[in-house]
């Protein structure tokens, strides 16, 4: 046996023992940084009618629910104020003798903020462009989270930001259909459950809470709530593995 034919086993003897060289992430939190900024031009292009006129008008099309959306954000956070509640409210009556709060809930409890600072035209048009970014950032952190990619998701947060459903929500004045944040969030904290199979109380916690707030929002529909319960109880037993 030559010396030649001995090289090949010692390279593997050796690369056996010795431990291999951690490979350098190229991913960095500037990535993050940049795939939001870059969707949030893509959200204020998309709404760039708006922008001169955002004291003035609201977006949404003539004879549509956009009258009706903004009065039900606006609603909402007039009922975080004594003696309404933000669970129900008797000064809705819309359709008659509803009691129950305008949809989307959990959106809408955290876009109050702005709506009380700049009143309810304003908070308005921010918050539809607020849930159009959430959205597009949203899909882009899963897609990282399954390809660890952030260019990837940046490719289909924007594909989502800009896409004709979305824009047909937003001329109906629909926000309850643009409220869609919260999936893709599920979406990439169960595969993080899956691939890690390790048991995460605080992941499980914290999901737990999480659909809890969402819940109210997915009940809109039948079929909406049957997913969302169905979804939520999966995410559970996905987090306690």
């Amino acid at each position: 046996m030559t010396i030649e034919s001995n090289i090949p086993n010692a390279i593997d003897q050796q690369s056996e023992f010795r431990p291999g060289s951690p490979i350098p992430a190229r991913e960095t939190p500037w990535h993050a940084f940049i795939t939001a900024f870059v969707i949030a031009i893509c959200v204020y292009w998309v709404l760039i009618p708006i922008w001169p006129n955002i004291n003035t008008h609201i977006l949404g099309d003539p004879e549509t629910d956009a009258i009706r959306g903004m009065w039900g954000l606006d609603h909402i956070r007039r009922s975080l104020l004594p003696p309404q509640t933000p669970i129900w409210s008797n000064l809705v009556n819309f359709p008659s003798g509803a009691i129950f709060l305008p949809l989307p809930w959990t959106s809408g409890l955290l876009l109050a903020p702005f709506g009380a600072v700049f009143g309810a035209t304003i908070g308005w048009n921010i918050g539809i462009a607020l849930l159009l970014w959430a959205l597009g950032m949203s899909t882009a952190w899963m897609v990282q989270t399954i390809t660890k990619s952030w260019a990837s998701g940046l490719l289909l947060g924007s594909f989502m930001v800009v896409q004709p459903l979305l824009l047909h929500a937003i001329g109906d004045g629909t926000p309850e259909h643009i409220a869609l944040w919260t999936m893709p969030l599920f979406l990439g904290a169960a595969w993080k459950s899956i691939q890690e199979r390790q048991g995460s109380s605080r992941r499980g916690s914290l999901e737990v809470l999480r659909g809890f707030m969402e819940s109210p929002g997915m009940l809109g529909r039948v079929s909406g709530g049957l997913r969302g319960f169905m979804g939520f109880v999966g995410m559970v037993i996905l987090s306690c593995l």
